[in-house]
């Protein structure tokens, strides 16, 4: 039992020295949330070159839409993004990317890449897909887990 005790507290520590690392990256002129919905807005515009519609980027992004207004008009100020009415129904607007959006979601992607691919020269194939298996097995069983929980807490 003192041993799987010693192994939680590597663990944990393992999980912080993680998380501090991942602190350490270069500050993003932008939060996290917003950062994600540029991501969900790209995605969007590769399939409708005209953008997303509010209540879709909700939906997309799990969210409520008063809780998107405030992260949308933030990327709009920050000209991210962009508020568009359709030709064909004016009560209808999509919301896409700047070029300056797209540019900043490039240039960003691309830094992450190069992050990871770094990562990937230094563990080396054989470890990094050893990584994958395991992280990737541990999220399963922490979803599995907090779904139970949340059953069980709406009861």
């Amino acid at each position: 039992m003192e041993h799987q005790e010693e192994l939680v507290t590597q663990l944990i520590q393992a999980f912080q020295h993680i998380r501090r690392g991942h602190s350490n990256m270069p500050k993003m002129p932008i939060r996290k949330s917003e950062m994600f919905t540029l991501m969900q807005i790209k995605k969007a515009c590769e399939i409708n070159p005209e953008g997303i519609i509010f209540r879709d980027l909700a939906n997309v992004l799990n969210l409520a839409p008063p809780t998107i207004t405030p992260l949308i008009n933030s990327l709009v100020k920050q000209a991210y993004v962009e508020r568009v009415r359709s030709e064909a129904d004016r009560r209808v607007v999509y919301i896409r990317l700047t070029e300056k959006g797209m540019t900043f979601l490039d240039k960003s992607e691309r830094q992450f890449n190069a992050g990871v691919h770094a990562l990937i020269e230094h563990l080396g194939i054989e470890d990094t897909q050893e990584l994958i298996r395991i992280v990737t097995k541990a999220s399963a069983f922490m979803n599995e887990v907090w779904m139970k929980e949340k059953d069980n807490t709406c009861d």
